[in-house]
């Protein structure tokens, strides 16, 4: 045959069948395009970091002195400027770091919130650390001398702020921002407690140095460093000989000495890239893998299609390799659509995925281009998809026996498959009502692919809307456990240690905004057991108090008169420890002139509180003399009069004298939710894709068991059967096939979320103790498209079977 011909003869397959190719090239190019889309995003997330670090000149060294302490400007730089590699300091610059209140009036609401004020030299600002307008001006020279400043931009966005305002801040003092900017330090928010992204409840301000230092009452001086290092200096020579000389020449001053990979923002921005990579070629393989299933058993049904074709080629003495050629062209123009359309989805995605990785972190400009890598190796998988999937049912429909092949009805039947097994379970109705089972059965290879390709979408169904369900079961678990039954319960942070009946706690017991005060005592410290540790916050409560305690699930609960502590599930797993056990604090314990020393404690676990965080633990307040407090105060629960807003509340608390910061008890499990929230934003995309994917695999296999049995059906319609009674037999053949593959990914979809939340989200997120679980709401979905969808899809073929030539269908010449 020539060539004309044999491109003739494929088109004219392609006019008979361009649906069914149409519909199998956008399985293979969702699962490419998909694939190739979600494996962009490491390279994206990695170079846009790199050149936005690099573009506002991130200091390699920085110098942090101990809280509250601080020295005259120019004696850090003096230290810097005295060691043997000063030669190496490209630029450097001195800081003073103060943390604050903010309060400052949105659109509808006044916000009040903690925060920090970061003053530096303007004459350096554009040579180490440098500050990015994002909005409004920049700070210049001629501000150096005034009280004005940038605003952080993720705090100003998330409350919808303009470029411009005025702020005020503990003391009083009220400030101008002239606009909106980013340090790469806050690239990832971090509050004074060390919480992440906690941009929404958190503001930076960046002002200039003099600005600083009269507004926080530091005049004349500073208590940070942060340095650059020239190209081809060695940063650990620096920062080794900077140690050395700061231990020599500050020896009071306990200064820690940093690199840029002690930048809690950059280890956190790599740390969760390659994590949350890790997680997406997952999906963009199972993504993949549902399509190959999906192609390969309807490339195989096409070809099956054309079987008595094939057995009349053989008949007439046609080589086999002539007659493979035929479906290899229908493989052909499936894998050349496939890789086009999806090149077109994989576009299309890039964009979806740009605006989700600019919301998720905020940076001052992006890296994404066109990954022609990742896009050819998923075109390479997507050209070579059609012709695996036809290879084995190509081979063997051109070495049958030209009789078998030409058969037709009952005698084509090589084999009865699976069907003698109803003989062991006789199936209640008549024939028409068996039929469905008995076509699953007769084909059993068929009938399993099929709902393999839809399991392996409904395994990422499932797990992505458990892992959507944990997070807010998470989130909702920590917010009802730290706000209780008083949602405008306040945490009060002092400046310092007071006894618990001192003159300025009574003073704002005191005040008319507040409707009852209750004292305690905060310690950070690190528990250990077994050879681990990890950070926490102890709280000494009172047995008395009335506006919160912790719960208890495990163990006894606080004042049960044993003595003990309460710590989180998650932290008794990280510890490999549980009540009855005995656990090792460590904590600064007070010493002479204000200062304090590393102490040690054993303390027996006493029960687990109900905080899916690990972070908080509790003790009773008698313990505060044995750890050597003596009954000292630093934190108050504040609860608002009636008819006092929280808003209020705050602004009264500020203006009080001893209040160090003032944040709703809300404020964590909100900055927890947040970023969470952030991170889920890709997997709504996934959702969506899969949902998509679901309902393609659904209308293929519909589309094309329609054109494999138009004989049948013409033969139900000659016997008078109605149009109705036909779609009703093919929706109980696709509601088998549903079941069979939502029941298949059942196990499987529960094992991908116990993953994911495992070994990435418990991992990334250390603090938090995920609550496994998918919700009623997320089972209905996925019975919806995995069963309910999957059987509605025959309905998409009623319009052809009215149009089915029943004569022309019967005729045949055996």
């Amino acid at each position: 045959m020539s060539v004309r011909l044999w491109l003739e003869w494929s088109a004219r397959d392609l006019r008979a069948r361009w649906v069914v190719v149409a519909a199998i090239a956008m399985l293979i190019a969702s699962g490419t395009g998909v694939y190739a889309s979600l494996t962009s995003l490491l390279p994206w997330q990695t170079r846009s970091y790199d050149a936005n670090f690099a573009a506002l000149h991130t200091h390699d060294v920085g110098v942090a002195l101990a809280a509250d302490d601080y020295v005259r400007a120019g004696t850090l730089l003096r230290v810097a400027g005295s060691i043997g590699e000063t030669k190496a300091i490209a630029a450097a610059k001195e800081e003073l770091i103060v943390p604050t209140e903010v309060a400052v009036s949105a659109p509808g609401e006044s916000i009040v919130v903690p925060g920090r004020i970061v003053g530096a030299p303007l004459a350096a600002a554009d040579r180490v650390d440098t500050i990015a307008t994002r909005r409004g001006r920049p700070l210049t020279s001629a501000d150096s001398q005034r009280q004005v400043a940038l605003l952080e931009y993720d705090f100003a966005s998330d409350h919808h702020l303009r470029s411009s305002g005025v702020v005020q801040v503990a003391g009083g003092a009220r400030i101008a921002y002239v606009g909106l900017g980013q340090s790469p330090e806050d690239f990832v928010v971090f509050s004074n407690d060390g919480l992440a992204d906690a941009f929404a409840s958190f503001a930076v301000l960046y002002t200039p140095l003099a600005a600083a230092q009269r507004i926080s009452d530091h005049r004349g001086q500073v208590n940070e460093l942060v340095l650059t290092v020239r190209p081809g200096a060695s940063v650990t020579r620096v920062r080794t000989e900077l140690a050395r000389a700061l231990a020599r020449e500050l020896p009071t001053a306990a200064p820690v000495v940093s690199t840029r990979a002690d930048i809690a923002a950059d280890r956190m921005l790599y740390a969760d890239a390659h994590g949350e990579q890790r997680m997406y070629n997952v999906f963009g393989l199972l993504l993949l893998g549902g399509a190959a299933f999906a192609a390969f058993n309807l490339v195989t049904r096409i070809v099956e299609s054309q079987r008595r074709q094939i057995g009349i080629g053989l008949a007439l003495g046609s080589g086999r390799g002539r007659l493979a050629l035929r479906p290899l062209l229908i493989a052909a123009e499936v894998a050349f659509l496939g890789v086009g359309f999806g090149v077109g989805v994989g576009l299309a995605l890039d964009e979806v995925l740009r605006g989700v990785i600019s919301q998720l972190t905020p940076l001052p400009f992006y890296r994404t281009p066109f990954e022609l890598g990742a896009f050819a190796r998923a075109a390479a998988l997507g050209f070579l998809l059609p012709f695996a999937a036809c290879g084995y049912p190509i081979w063997t429909a051109v070495h049958r026996r030209p009789v078998d092949a030409l058969q037709l009805g009952a005698n084509s039947a090589r084999g009865a498959g699976l069907t003698p097994l109803l003989r062991r379970l006789p199936l209640p109705g008549r024939s028409l009502a068996q039929m469905p089972a008995r076509n699953l059965l007769r084909r059993p290879a068929r009938t399993l692919t099929t709902a393999l390709g839809i399991a392996v979408v409904i395994t990422i169904l499932l797990a992505v809307l458990g892992i959507l369900d944990s997070v807010s079961a998470t989130s909702a678990a920590e917010r009802k456990e730290i706000v209780g039954a008083n949602p405008t319960r306040t945490i009060v942070t002092l400046d310092r240690l007071y006894p618990a009946n001192a003159r300025a706690l009574r003073t704002i017991a005191a005040s008319p905004a507040v409707g009852g005060v209750e004292a305690s005592l905060r310690i950070a410290g690190t528990l250990e057991a077994n050879g681990r540790s990890i950070p926490t916050i102890v709280e000494l409560l009172s047995a008395s108090s009335a506006q919160w305690h912790p719960s208890v699930v495990a163990g006894r609960a606080l004042w049960s008169g044993a003595t003990g502590v309460l710590i989180a599930a998650k932290a008794a797993s990280d510890l490999g420890t549980s009540p009855g056990h005995t656990i090792t604090l460590y904590y600064p314990r007070p010493a002479a002139a204000s200062s304090f020393t590393l102490a040690r404690t054993s303390i027996r676990i006493l029960g687990i509180d109900g905080n899916p965080i690990r972070t908080f633990a509790f003790l009773d307040a008698s313990e505060s003399r044995a750890l050597g407090y003596g009954g000292a105060v630093n934190t108050l629960s504040v609860v608002a009069a009636p008819h006092v807003t929280q808003v209020a509340l705050e602004r009264v608390l500020i203006r009080s004298g001893a209040v160090a910061s003032v944040e709703p008890a809300a404020a964590v499990p909100d900055v927890s939710r947040d970023r969470l929230n952030d991170f889920l934003r890709v997997f709504d995309v996934v959702e969506v894709i899969a949902l998509g994917l679901a309902l393609l695999i659904a209308f293929n296999a519909t589309t094309i068991s329609a054109d494999e049995r138009a004989r049948d059906h013409a033969t139900m319609f000659a016997f008078g059967l109605p149009v109705r009674a036909v779609v009703a037999s093919a929706s109980a053949e696709s509601l088998l096939i549903g079941l069979l593959g939502t029941a298949l990914a059942i196990v499987p979809g529960y094992a991908l979320l116990g993953w994911i939340v495992g070994d990435y989200l418990e991992r990334t997120y250390t603090d938090f103790g995920m609550l496994v679980t998918v919700s009623p709401r997320s089972a209905l979905v996925i019975v919806v498209v995995g069963v309910v969808a999957v059987a509605l899809a025959p309905l998409l073929t009623i319009r052809a079977l009215h149009r089915l030539d029943v004569p022309a269908k019967l005729r045949t010449v055996e």
